[in-house]
Parts: C-alpha cells; structure tokens; sequence
C-alpha cells in the first residue's frame, strides 16, 4: 500500500501519485516526489497557466485576511481587554565565572568538575529527568565523549549533594530578590499524586518591584505530612515565610480554591482569601450543565465516545481516513478532566468540528460499536458550546501570567454578563433563552461576594483599563478614606490649576460598548485637599481599555499616593493558575516508575525546575 500522500494548495490543479502529477488544465505529467516539495507544480502554473495561479495566491491572501478579522473580532469581544499571552518571564544574567585553574580543573573539586556537575543537576531539574539518569549508559557514554577526563559520581551524591546546594542557593536568590519588598500576594493550593503517596502544598508569591515590574517566585512546593487540614497548612506557610525573612502583615491576599481547609488556613491566618476566579467559573459550568436535562447522560456518553476511539487503533485509523477523505482538519476529540479548566469546552467543541467524520463513522462503520449521538443530543452540545464560550475564552484569557491580575474580575463578570444579554436580543429560541437566563443567575449568585470584596473593588480602582467605570456603586470615598489614612491631609490647589487633555478611545471593542452604557458622569472638579485632587486627577480621563497598567504607572510621577496604593493590589493575581502550573510539574516528576521518590526529593526537584524556569541561569 502506496504512503498518503500530504495535502497541498496546488491540489485542485493536479493528479498526484507517488512520483508524478498531471495537470488538470492541459494534461502534461511532471515529476514530482513528496521529498521534493511542490516548487515543480507551483513553476508550472507558472509557466503555462498564469491566470489560475494568480487567482489561487488571490483566494489564499484572502483566506489569511479573513483569519485575521476573525481574530481581531474575537479580541474585541473578549470579556478581559488584552490579548491571552503571558509576558516573557524577567530572566537573570548568568553570573561570571573566574577562570579556570588548568593544573586542577579536572580534579574531583576542581572548578570545571563544579561547573559540569551544576549543569548536570540543572538539567535533571529543569528538564524534569530522573535522578538516575547520571547512572544510566547512554548517558554516561556522552559524557565520556564531551567530557572525557570528567568523572561522574553516584546518583546518591547528585540527590545528597548536588540538588540540595542548588535549592540553597535558588533560595538564596529569592530571599535577595525579595528583600525591601512591603507588600505581596500569595496563590496557594494543596495536591495529591495519582498514587497517593505523595502531598504537596504549593505556595507561589507576587509582587512589584520599584521599577512597577511584576514578578513572582515558588516560595515553596512543601511535602505534607498526613491530611490536608488547615492546622498543616498553617504550619508550612509559617516555615516558608520564615525561610525568606518575610512578615505575616506582608501578604496583601492569598488567591486560593474553595476547599474548607483552604478557606480555614486564610481564616485561621487572618489574611484576606480570595476565590479563584477560574475556579469559580468552572463552578458555574458545572451547576449550569446539571440544570439541562440528561445533558450529563449526554457528556458520559462523549467521555466514553472519546475513550473507544483513543483506545482503539482500529477506530482511530478510520476516524483520520474519514477526515482526510472529507478534506478536514487532522484534529482528534479531546477529553474532558475534571481539574483541567474549559476542557468541557473543549472536548464538546472537538465533537462539533468533527460532526461530519461521527456521522460518516456511526454509518458506515457498526461494527466498531461506538456510541450513537442522536441529533437531539447533537443540538444540545451545539447550544451548551454556545453559551459555554464566552465562559470559556475568559478562562483562557485570565490565565495570562502578569496581564491578569485581580482587578479583572469585576470588569470581566459584568461585561460577560452584558455580552450574554446582548446576545438575546437576535432571533433566539425560547429554550435558549431560558438557558442563557439560568446561566446568568448561577454565575451571578457564585460571584455575588466579589463585587463587595474591597480588596477587588481596590484593585480594579487602581487599574487604568477599568478605574471606577464598572462598580454599580462609585468606590472613590473608600479609595479617599484609604489614602486619608495612609497619608497626610495636605491642602493644595495645585492640582486644581493642573489639566490633562482628555484621551478618547475609539469606541470598537466590547469593553467601550459597555463602558458608553454605563460610565459614571464625573462631576466637575471643585476644590479639595491633595488627596481629592489626586483622585479627582486619575479619574479625569477614561479607562482606556488597551491601556498597559504597569507602562501607565511606571511612567506616572503626578499621583504618588495612588501609585502606591496600584503598587500594592496589582500584584494580587486573579487566579491560583501558578500553583496549578506547579502540580503540572510535580505530576511529571511523580511517575510510576518513581514510585521510590522520597517526599522531601519531590519537594526539592519541583522547587528547583520551577524557579530555575524563572530566573534562567543562577
């Protein structure tokens, strides 16, 4: 049986086989081979057929600008007002190295032996590698070939020795990174391997540096010993802020799921606890599935549909013979986890695209015995990943490292609402209007405490893309009493004289259609201390949505008070994604085949490969 051959742009003008291509238009054969690429084809359009050429890079730059104003459109009807992508990490310049004695380099201590030996320890933690690699032969013969007079010890001495001096020295930096720092928030979460033999408590912390830089670091990736309570918890936060020298008063918030021993631990500690956004959207999903009749019955069903045809080689040959021939994208179906965000979403989503290619299957292919959507059921999973996507972009969007720190809830919650009312006023069908209804109130009632949460409001206050344009209730009097108490009262009419042209965004995107709704009408500045001017100064202008809050306040000089007080809560992020980000780490390093791996080694390796991701070389 002949290889398939690979999809091409020229195909709709050629015949191609194994080492050859006939021409639609005027019947010449040219050689042609896979390995070769199709430049043969493309010159004898070229050459000979000119016209259909043009037209087919017409129709592609076409295709391309359509993509584009698909995404552009997207971006302008996100429920967050930035694009999904996490800033590049600040990474550390690589410290100098003294030079080399070249009489004991080579020696058992000597300086390229270090070197090597920290590289070799570095490796194993970031590329997430076992311990036992050092021992095995491949290994062993590359370093015989790269390094040949370079002796390689034990994997004792790498687990011993080698990983411990790196932890010290990574904490060494975050305790130097975060020395002089005031104010910084905290994500923490507890997790549990596969095999139950392994707990951790992930603690991560956030703040910004003085040149309004955001940054973060693991604090600690603690092994926990016994149940998950929040007397453990406690206990192991205590030792991690203590290791760094850092104060209690120190911590702004700590960003954590609902779990009763989590919400006990930031009780208990006396530090404001703040739900994590994607969590609680993904609460929402799951209530609102339960409100649709046997749709539950429907997502088993797809679970199962995703099992059979993953687990069946048979069923996915056939599955990928159906796509090809109906010209579709080579996209398999995606299963739902339950703690992996939107991947309901997804799944359902991977369902709809391949709709043709089931249908085909459930046809022609009984004996596979694959389950039988009915069309019913298929009109069901269309409406939930309709409603299910505006849910679901924001998750994706919240997800962005340092773009989305905690004053996007309230805004994001309100204009997700409005989008989904919005999206009522077309030709809707009753039952899903009622579904969309009944997903409002239920995200409404699980978010109702955030909108009253002065820790949000703050955030979202200080925040240049939202300020005070999204609260049902103006916050500028607790933002007055705030700096009041932070500061002194001085009376100036300097600000009074002070004036700032006006900025007006274009009013494009899903944000400005809210905001032309519901922004507050500011009333004329009147005379005031320095702090009411201050406030009366930052509000003077319009959010602008596309703004870049840490650009804005890094180059603002003329509202120090409020500086300080953006310095301080946009550090809080809106979700606990770091410390799931962490467990994804550890889940790699606990593998079956670990099954071994000491508690405290764990804990170290995912430190290690997680801060070593951060600060680069150390």
């Amino acid at each position: 049986m002949s290889a398939k051959l690979s999809k091409s742009k020229y195909d709709e003008f050629f015949k191609r086989r194994s080492n050859c291509a006939e021409c639609v238009v005027c019947h010449k054969v040219i050689k042609f081979s896979t390995s070769a690429g199709t430049n043969s084809l493309k010159y004898h359009l070229a050459k000979f057929h000119s016209n259909e050429l043009k037209k087919l890079n017409d129709e592609e730059s076409a295709s391309k600008r359509r993509k584009l104003d698909e995404l552009e459109s997207e971006r302008l009807q996100s429920t967050i007002p930035f694009e999904p992508v996490s800033r590049t990490v600040c990474k550390a310049s690589s410290s100098s190295v003294s030079l080399d004695n070249q009489l004991t380099k080579w020696t058992e201590t000597g300086v390229k032996t270090k070197e090597i030996e920290e590289e070799i320890i570095k490796m194993i933690a970031v590329d997430v590698m076992p311990l036992r690699t050092v021992e095995k032969e491949g290994f062993i013969r590359l370093m015989k070939t790269v390094a040949p007079r370079f002796k390689l010890k034990s994997r004792k001495y790498y687990s011993e020795t080698m990983l411990p001096e790196l932890e010290t020295r990574l904490k060494k930096r975050i305790k130097n990174e975060m020395k002089g720092v005031h104010h910084f928030a905290v994500t923490s979460d507890g997790w549990s391997s596969k095999d139950g033999k392994h707990s951790l408590l992930a603690i991560t912390a956030h703040w910004i540096d003085q040149t309004f830089t955001p940054k973060y670091v693991i604090l600690g990736a603690s092994a926990i010993k016994g149940r998950h309570t929040a007397e453990n918890f406690i206990t192991l936060f205590n030792r991690s802020l203590e290791n760094y020298k850092l104060k209690r008063e120190s911590v702004t918030a700590i960003v954590r799921d609902g779990h009763r021993a989590m919400e006990a631990f930031t009780s208990r500690m006396a530090i404001a606890g703040i739900h994590c956004y994607s969590h609680n959207l993904q609460l929402v999903v799951r209530d609102f599935i339960e409100t649709i009749d046997n749709m539950k019955t429907t997502i088993e069903k797809l679970k199962k549909y995703v099992r059979k045809v993953s687990k069946s080689s048979v069923s996915r040959d056939i599955f990928i013979e159906i796509q090809n021939e109906e010209s579709m994208p080579n996209r398999m179906l995606q299963k739902e986890t339950e703690v992996r965000w939107s991947s309901m979403y997804l799944m359902l989503k991977s369902f709809v695209t391949n709709r043709r290619a089931i249908t085909i299957i459930q046809l022609d292919h009984p004996e596979l015995a694959l389950p039988e959507i009915s069309l019913d059921e298929w009109d069901k999973i269309t409406e939930l990943l309709e409603i299910l996507k505006t849910a679901a972009d924001t998750t994706k969007s919240i997800q962005s490292r340092f773009y989305a720190p905690l004053s996007v809830v309230i805004p994001s919650l309100r204009v997700m609402i409005h989008k989904m009312q919005r999206s009522l006023n077309g030709d809707t069908s009753e039952t899903r209007s009622i579904h969309v209804q009944k997903f409002i109130t239920l995200l409404e009632e699980r978010t109702e405490s955030y909108h009253s949460n002065t820790i949000l409001r703050t955030a979202t206050f200080c925040d240049p893309r939202f300020k005070d344009s999204y609260f049902t209730n103006s916050h500028k009097d607790h933002i007055l009493r705030i700096l009041r108490s932070d500061s002194q009262n001085i009376v100036s009419d300097d600000f009074a004289n002070q004036s700032t042209p006006e900025i007006v965004e274009k009013p494009t995107s899903l944000f400005n259609q809210f905001l032309m709704d519901n922004c507050p009408i500011e009333e004329a500045p009147k005379k005031h201390d320095s702090l009411q001017e201050e406030l009366d100064e930052y509000l003077r202008t319009p959010p602008i949505s596309t703004s870049d809050p840490y650009d804005y306040w890094r180059s603002k000089t003329d509202l120090p008070e409020l500086k300080k007080l953006a310095h301080k809560y946009l550090s809080i992020p809106s979700t606990s994604s770091e410390s799931e980000r962490l467990f994804s780490l550890s889940g790699l390093v606990c593998t079956p085949k670990r099954s071994s791996l000491k508690p405290e080694t764990l804990d170290q390796l995912t430190f290690c490969s997680a801060n070593l991701k951060i600060f680069g070389d150390i």
